[in-house]
């Protein structure tokens, strides 16, 4: 809760308890942007959208963005050798869709 780019900040709405974090409703983004990459996903990122997050964005933290950018819900499902996902480019991420208002509640 405290990392300003976190899942829990900028991925839905959040409620803070003295003993549970609760994360509801995934954001939904527009994905179709002429900056968004398609992303084939090889043994070397199977199931693993904090490596991607890393490489593309430089950051693992962002692997929750990857996932909600895409709908996957089963990484080892959904980010299988061959699959193809589309990444939004890193200045639409730091610039856009990670400055957007925020639906935490802290």
């Amino acid at each position: 809760m405290s990392k300003k780019n976190s899942r829990y900040v900028q991925g839905g709405t959040t409620s803070v308890g003295a003993n549970f974090i609760r994360w509801w409703e995934r954001e939904t983004y527009e994905k179709g942007d002429i900056t968004d990459i398609s992303f084939i996903i090889t043994p070397t990122y199977e199931a693993k959208p904090d490596l991607i997050a890393f490489d593309y964005y430089g950051k693992h933290e962002f692997g929750w963005l990857v996932l909600q950018y895409n709908n996957i819900v089963d990484i080892n499902e959904e980010l299988a050798v061959g699959k193809v996902i589309e990444l939004p480019s890193r200045s639409r991420v730091f610039y856009e869709l990670l400055t957007k208002p925020s639906k935490g509640n802290r």
